[in-house]
């Protein structure tokens, strides 16, 4: 039987090895898939998904929630908007770069590679141009966002769960994703078919 996350909380607070261990594979695959969506670099999203649980593991005692996906991924964005913030300063690094993809030309989503037996090539270069073209249009908007489009679409949160996320109302959250979804239908040539 799966214990709930309050149980967790308190096995860790109270001296389990496994409890946070536990918390880790029920939140992890969520928080690291966010994270390599928001920073598009899976060496920084390693390193801010270390960032994220060793936060989450030192102030999980002063949690009093019963689910900890909205505040774990609370923590991870925090993360990552610090880290763009880092990187607006020293000018390092370019966001519309796809860090993941160096040519530009021969990258595949694992979705594609999942679904290549069931379409034909044309169609899967297709369908992986167009995803190419929202990453684009997508690190092209200003972090707030990107950050709320991001967990609306990909991570399937709430606008509730967002607000608490991002220390917001859920109107401000209702207004960013106004405003993201406004902004992508400016930069995405009509081709995209909304493929986010």
């Amino acid at each position: 039987m799966e214990h709930n996350d309050r149980i967790l909380i308190e096995a860790h607070c109270n001296g389990s090895a496994d409890a946070f261990e536990t918390i880790i594979r029920r939140h992890g695959p969520a928080v690291y898939g966010y994270l390599v969506k928001m920073v598009k670099d899976t060496h920084k999203a390693d390193d801010l998904f270390q960032e994220t649980f060793q936060k989450a593991y030192e102030k999980i005692g002063d949690f009093r929630g019963v689910d900890l996906k909205p505040w774990i991924h609370a923590i991870a964005a925090n993360a990552a908007l610090t880290g763009f913030r880092k990187e607006k300063r020293k000018h390092m690094v370019s966001l519309n770069s796809d860090t993941s993809c160096p040519d530009g030309k021969h990258c595949f989503d694992i979705d594609n590679v999942v679904l290549a037996d069931q379409k034909e090539p044309s169609e899967i270069l297709e369908m992986e141009e167009k995803r190419r073209n929202v990453r684009q249009a997508l690190m092209k908007l200003p972090d707030q966002q990107r950050t709320t489009l991001i967990l609306s679409y990909y991570q399937k949160l709430t606008y509730k769960q967002i607000a608490e996320i991002l220390n917001c109302s859920i109107g401000t959250v209702k207004t960013n994703m106004f405003r993201a979804l406004k902004r992508l239908a400016v930069l995405l040539p009509e081709s995209s078919g909304g493929q986010i």
